[in-house]
């Protein structure tokens, strides 16, 4: 699926990239952006136009979603102390400065 060279035909291929999207699973969850939000499987479009296509009760969604939530959380928030790990580990410490402390400065961006 590519643009044209115009690239007068996106609005066409919108949809198809918002379902390819919302379909795909998330490394870092291992749900999909649409599982997430809905706490059931995006049907294939497709399918829907089947009548024996069963979709979750609304019974059934809100069972699921505490439990989903929790295992989103608790993933996102263990990925936040390991990014910020990284993160702290790449950057030094700002000094404790005071009045009358000499400290370098570059002219390079200065107007001088």
């Amino acid at each position: 699926m590519y643009v044209a060279d115009d690239q007068l035909n996106w609005l066409d291929l919108l949809l198809q990239v918002q379902f390819a999207y919302n379909n795909l699973v998330h490394h870092l969850t291992g749900f999909t952006p649409y599982v997430v939000v809905h706490s059931h499987h995006l049907p294939h479009p497709m399918l829907l136009s089947d009548p024996v296509v069963l979709l979750p009760t609304a019974d059934d969604i809100t069972e699921a979603q505490p439990e989903l939530y929790t295992q989103v959380h608790t993933v996102l928030t263990t990925a936040n102390i390991q990014y910020a790990h990284a993160h702290d580990a790449k950057h030094l410490d700002i000094p404790e400065l005071g009045p009358g402390d000499f400290v370098w400065l570059s002219n390079k961006n200065l107007p001088l």
